[in-house]
């Protein structure tokens, strides 16, 4: 038996806990950003208003990081595990290749999918609000290409997928997984369900990618992918004047 193929120490709990917590944080780093950005900007708390898509973004970042020095500090001190041997970081050159082309289809998918089903009112939609504007976008662009990937990869494949796999089988593994990583998701996404369907899609196959590799690198090339194609598609098209739902 391999290093990856050994049951994690942690279970279930423990899974479920951090979990929590990730919301937990986001909400909480979502209510100070958005305080500080109203006292700063309005002399009375009467006028405050929701702070800007970047900032938003940037509270994301916040939660993420702390979400992920967790993962490290437990592993180091309650487990005793190297951080990459313990999150399962490993993976074929071959499997990363094939999982970077999975996420192209991926994204592929969601681009056709989004143009046929779009969103009713897109003003209802959270996300779309969050890069309104070009600097919204940017800092949306980075942090869906760097931190978002890693670090939802490293929670939902690395911490929580081995955790149920202890106790479950795959698919069953796979499928609570999805769906704890396609909850935090539905926020962004307000009524847009079709959008938590695509999310859904990823998780799903990300999961499979988990189990077939043993690792966490290629659902982590996979998700890179796929942010990157949808970033990129947003920016070029509104840099040629269309307007995608």
């Amino acid at each position: 038996m391999t290093a990856a193929d050994q049951p994690v120490p942690w279970g279930i709990a423990e899974a479920f806990s951090v979990w929590f917590l990730f919301l937990v944080i986001q909400l909480i780093a979502g209510f100070v950003v958005g305080l500080v950005y109203g006292i700063a900007h309005h002399s009375t708390f009467n006028n405050i208003k929701m702070p800007t898509g970047w900032v938003l973004t940037l509270s994301s970042v916040f939660s993420m990081c702390t979400i992920l020095f967790l993962l490290w500090a437990m592993l180091r001190i309650s487990y005793r595990l190297p951080f990459r041997e313990g999150i399962r970081w490993a993976g074929s050159k071959e499997k990363n290749r094939e999982a970077l082309l999975v996420g192209l289809l991926i994204s592929t998918a969601n681009m056709i999918f989004t143009i046929l089903f779009p969103p009713v009112d897109p003003e209802k939609v959270p996300l779309y609000e969050i890069i309104k504007t070009p600097t919204d976008l940017a800092v949306f662009a980075i942090f869906a290409v760097t931190v978002a990937p890693i670090g939802e990869e490293l929670l939902f494949r690395g911490w929580m997928y081995p955790a149920f796999r202890k106790k479950m089988s795959a698919w069953a593994a796979i499928l609570v997984t999805t769906a704890l990583f396609a909850a935090p998701h539905a926020f962004q996404l307000g009524e847009y369900k079709m959008g938590i369907v695509l999310v859904g899609l990823l998780g799903l196959v990300n999961g499979i990618l988990r189990e077939k590799t043993g690792g966490v690198k290629a659902p982590f090339m996979c998700h890179l992918a796929y942010n990157s194609v949808l970033v990129i598609m947003e920016i070029l098209s509104r840099a040629m004047g269309l307007k995608l739902p």
